[in-house]
């Protein structure tokens, strides 16, 4: 509120007030009294003849508003200069300088006591503005703590909400963790079975493994059981054919004795000494014992020997072990499986090399593979095309293939083979003057030609192989092929 001074030490210019008592009145209260005297000095300056202004207020007649900083100025040029206050006067009004602006700029007589009551209706009106603002205050005070509470009440609301949410996720995660530990249960059970299985299926194998020791060591008896009887037999062998000698020998001399003694008879009875045929005999009889023993040994031999040392580390829990197999099964004799006919290895392809200094996936160095001489280049087809064309159709991602191999081979000299997937591809020929076009034939896959065209060719005939396939690059690189990508061949053909 605004505060009243019952004194002032300034007495009024024009000689009122001589008891020295005026009320004090701030810049601020008299603003509109203020600036009414600038805008009448602006004014004034403007009219032809132009009404020459306080020399103070000159510095501000330029402002389009009057700042704060020069009220004081304004307020002392005025009470100063009666002329000037007095020709403020004659225009003031109430519309224009407030009542109060008005009564201090006319100072009619007791213009004094009608500022005081002016002054203080205004702190009245303040007073009650004060008040009224103080209720508004409140009540605005009030309105937001209900709206506060109402807010409250909802976050409260939404609180037990999310709550709920909450306690039902907990419940869905508890559920989930009895689930998993469940599992996780199971899981190690059934590994804990699984170990069990591994150990009595490693059991089995020691078992197997002593019974094939076993095995061994009998087959090696046998052989040399067997290698005795090839001794013996080949000494019996010996002994009847030095028998046999001594017999024909003795029938000789008995047939030349017999014609030496009668040869005017005209038939010759031969005799042989019987104890010649009886050793004969038992020596023939010898020789089929010993036969037999062989016989004997050489089917055992079968049954005990085997190729190679079998191997149980791949076998599955459910087969049986060979002596499993054997005790389950009645005993029967063995035939000894056929020799395989043996194979001469032949020799192997070798892979060309790459020059010093060239990157392997670059396209420095698939030209100089594509380009060197008894190199084939077999291309993937389709991997090929639909790389480089994805935006056409088949039929022409295959011709544009075919049409930029043939540029690369006038360019460079080199004898390729495409191969595509399918058989009777309608609208499709082969022809072509300096490429070798191959279809896959019906039930099998463009990959397997592919390996087979490496595999079956001559270990002296250089396979280069251009695809990103990973299953055709393992199988050409066994057979000592180099591969280049896909890529790597697009690069050389856009060159």
């Amino acid at each position: 509120m605004s505060t009243l001074s019952s004194v002032s030490t300034d007495a009024r210019a024009d000689g009122s007030g001589d008891d020295g008592l005026t009320p004090a009145l701030t810049d601020e209260q008299l603003r509109p009294a203020l600036e009414l005297a600038f805008a009448v000095a602006v004014a004034g300056q403007r009219l032809k003849p132009p009404i020459t202004p306080p020399q103070p207020l000159k510095r501000f007649l330029n402002f389009q508003k009057l700042p704060k900083s020069a009220l004081a100025t304004v307020r002392k040029v005025v009470e100063s200069d009666s002329v000037f206050r007095e020709r403020i006067a004659k225009v003031a009004t109430n519309e224009l300088a407030t009542e109060l602006g008005a009564v201090w700029l006319t100072q009619a007589e007791g213009w004094e006591e009608r500022v005081t009551k002016l002054l203080a209706l205004a702190d009245e009106e303040s007073e009650r503005d004060d008040i009224e603002r103080g209720d508004r205050s409140s009540q605005r005070r009030a309105a937001l703590a209900e709206a506060a509470a109402t807010k409250t009440r909802a976050e409260l609301a939404a609180l037990h909400a999310d709550l709920d949410r909450e306690k039902s996720r907990r419940a869905d995660a508890e559920a989930r963790a009895n689930e998993l530990t469940k599992a996780a249960a199971a899981h190690a059970e059934a590994r804990e079975t699984q170990r069990s299985g591994e150990l009595r299926a490693r059991e089995r194998l020691i078992t197997a493994q002593a019974r094939v020791d076993q095995l061994v060591s009998e087959r090696d008896a046998a052989r040399s059981e067997l290698a005795s009887l090839r001794g013996e037999l080949d000494d019996a062998l010996v002994a009847n054919v030095s028998l046999l000698e001594r017999v024909a020998i003795a029938e000789g001399l008995s047939k030349m004795q017999a014609r030496a003694s009668a040869p005017a008879r005209p038939e010759v009875v031969e005799v042989v000494d019987p104890a010649v045929l009886q050793a004969a005999s038992r020596a023939l009889g010898d020789t089929a014992g010993a036969l037999r023993d062989l016989a004997a040994a050489l089917d055992r031999t079968s049954v005990a020997v085997r190729p190679q040392s079998p191997d149980y580390s791949s076998r599955r829990s459910e087969d049986p072990l060979p002596g499993e197999a054997a005790a389950a099964r009645p005993p029967q004799r063995s035939v000894p499986p056929a020799r395989p006919a043996r194979t001469k290895a032949g020799p192997r392809r070798v892979p060309l090399a790459i020059p010093g200094g060239l990157v392997s996936d670059s396209s420095a160095a698939a030209e100089h593979l594509i380009r060197s001489t008894n190199a084939t280049v077999v291309v993937d087809g389709y991997n090929v095309a639909k790389l480089g064309w994805p935006g056409f159709s088949l039929p022409d991602q295959r011709d544009r293939l075919l049409d930029g191999l043939e540029d690369l081979v006038r360019r460079l000299g080199s004898s390729i083979v495409v191969v595509f997937d399918g058989a009777d591809v309608p609208g499709v020929s082969t022809g072509r003057r300096l490429l070798r076009v191959r279809f896959s034939t019906a039930g099998i896959s463009a990959d397997q030609e592919i390996i087979a065209l490496v595999v079956d060719s001559p270990s002296d005939q250089s396979m280069v192989v251009v695809t990103n396939d990973q299953e055709i690059i393992r199988g050409v690189r066994t057979a000592g092929a180099n591969t280049l990508t896909s890529e790597q061949l697009l690069a050389v053909m856009r060159r």
